[in-house]
């Protein structure tokens, strides 16, 4: 079930409006209980760019951690797929700074790319916060961290999540008297890679208990969409959640749900679960959905936008290679082959579904489509395509041409694509799919209503049904939060692992 909750505390005990001239006239946000000046420059920001209810979705977020961080040590921060959780972050940095936080580690990504496009992020807060001392992976080493902390600077590090950065966290404060300073680690994804699954211990869990273990007063606030290794893993007590926040959201997120319901999105192949015998005939088939769609999405707007194909495949690199070969060939021949009889024949079903939608747009003008359709097909080639993963880190996830993207683990956490309208995704192990994983690849999740009925996601069955048992298993940790507050963790984690689940698995909980 979508988890749109309605914000059950009183807005007004939220801000109390001041004027006195010592505050310059600033909100006063009372769960803040500090320097305001940190968390107001940062709903400055968000009031610039979005609406007051949007400005008071994030205000609730905050609210709900900041009260749970007075009582707990570790926090679960829950929300959906591609659902906006990085102002949450950015508000908790803020909110942590105005509380005095000695210290605030974020775990800022757990590739590179991913690293920088938190620090891109990042950059408002730095820019408006000049007297915080703020430290990456290129100023590290060339600063005194000790002098600054004993002057009494506040220290931010963002950090790759990743053993090499964390020990070389560790070893710059090894020096430093912790005993009595405030640490906060932000764990962004924090079901990837920072859960002990099982033995050997995971040198990144290790680490991460080995810098809380420096003072008393370090909390731990993990985000992740996808909680279930938080959650089960009987190996993780030093970040073993002690309650569990979710986060509210704007009610047009398009998620799970959202998408079973228009499930004229998806196109199930009746293939099998790996299916490398046919990616030349998926993938040709997904060009002319993307050409198509892409075409009908620019006259929809009016405009032309770039738009992105996305096929998330396997891990296996030399799989990527292949691919890309393919996609090539397949561009190819969509060349070779296009016609506007063509198109019209092979999307009459297509068209009649989007012309009953109640969208505002409808199919009739051929020869706007005919034109569409020319400069689409001639914009797209070879060079349109672009592999992502730790080999090749293609940079070109942004400027203003069409894409077409081929990766697997990579593409599917972190990175948002915003005029994604067509992705491939219909390989899955011989037994049941790890859930966690199956969501993180759903890149289509976000915020779709001007796109969504331009879509097309081509699955196969085991990965469709597999959705199905997803809402269940959201709907079962979203029902027991009470006002977005999950505290019987002990029941949750039951109810869990005894859920009856035919095809996927949920990481650190039954295995297949």
């Amino acid at each position: 079930m979508e988890n749109n909750f309605n914000i059950k505390f009183d807005w007004r005990s939220v801000f109390q409006e001041k004027t006195d001239l010592a505050i310059e006239n600033k909100t006063v946000y009372s769960f803040i209980q500090g320097d305001n000046s940190y968390f107001s420059n940062f709903v400055d920001d968000i009031s610039s760019g979005g609406s007051e209810s949007y400005k008071n979705i994030i205000l609730g977020n905050i609210q709900n951690i900041v009260h749970a961080l007075q009582e707990v040590d570790n926090l679960l921060v829950v929300g959906n797929v591609q659902s906006g959780k990085t102002n949450n972050i950015l508000g908790l940095i803020s909110a942590s700074l105005s509380k005095k936080y000695d210290i605030v580690v974020l775990l800022g990504g757990t590739t590179n790319l991913l690293l920088k496009q938190t620090q891109e992020r990042l950059e408002k807060i730095r820019s408006k916060n000049s007297e915080v001392l703020f430290l990456d992976k290129d100023n590290l080493k060339s600063i005194s961290i000790v002098e600054n902390l004993e002057k009494g600077v506040l220290v931010f590090f963002n950090i790759l999540k990743s053993e090499k950065d964390l020990k070389s966290i560790y070893k710059i404060l090894e020096n430093v008297d912790l005993s009595n300073k405030k640490v906060l680690i932000i764990d962004d994804e924090s079901d990837f890679g920072s859960v002990n699954i099982g033995k050997p211990m995971s040198k990144i869990y290790e680490m991460i208990g080995a810098l809380k273990s420096r003072t008393d007063f370090t909390k731990i606030v993990s985000f992740t969409a996808t909680p279930f290794a938080n959650i089960l893993s009987r190996n993780s007590e030093i970040l073993k959640p002690h309650r569990i926040i979710t986060l509210n959201q704007e009610t047009s997120y398009t998620g799970l749900e959202f998408f079973q319901k228009n499930s004229f999105v998806y196109d199930v192949l009746s293939t099998d679960r790996r299916a490398e015998n046919e990616w030349g005939k998926i993938i040709y088939q997904s060009l002319k959905y993307y050409v198509f769609n892409s075409a009908c999405f620019n006259i929809n707007n009016k405009i032309r936008k770039r738009t992105d194909l996305i096929i998330n495949i396997s891990l296996e690199k030399e799989s990527h290679i292949e691919i890309n070969k393919i996609v090539a060939s397949g561009i190819s021949k969509l060349k070779r082959d296009y016609h506007p009889e063509f198109f019209e024949n092979f999307f009459e079903k297509q068209i009649s579904e989007i012309n009953k939608l109640e969208s505002g747009f409808f199919i009739r003008n051929k020869t706007l489509i005919k034109k569409e359709l020319d400069l689409f097909i001639k914009s797209i080639n070879r060079s349109s395509i672009s592999i992502l993963n730790s080999d090749f880190m293609d940079k070109s996830t942004d400027g203003d041409e069409n894409r077409i993207y081929i990766g697997g683990g990579l593409i599917s956490r972190g990175f948002t694509f915003p005029n994604l309208l067509v992705e491939v995704m219909i390989n899955a192990p011989q037994n049941k799919i790890q859930l966690d994983t199956l969501l993180q690849r759903a890149r289509w999740f976000g915020y779709r209503q001007e796109s969504y009925r331009f879509m097309k996601i081509l699955i196969n069955n085991q990965i469709w049904e597999s959705f199905k048992e997803g809402i269940l298993v959201n709907g079962k940790i979203y029902e027991m939060a009470e006002d977005n507050v999950i505290r019987n963790l002990t029941k949750l984690e039951n109810e869990l692992r005894t859920m009856d689940l035919d095809n996927c698995v949920l990481t650190g909980g039954k295995k297949t």
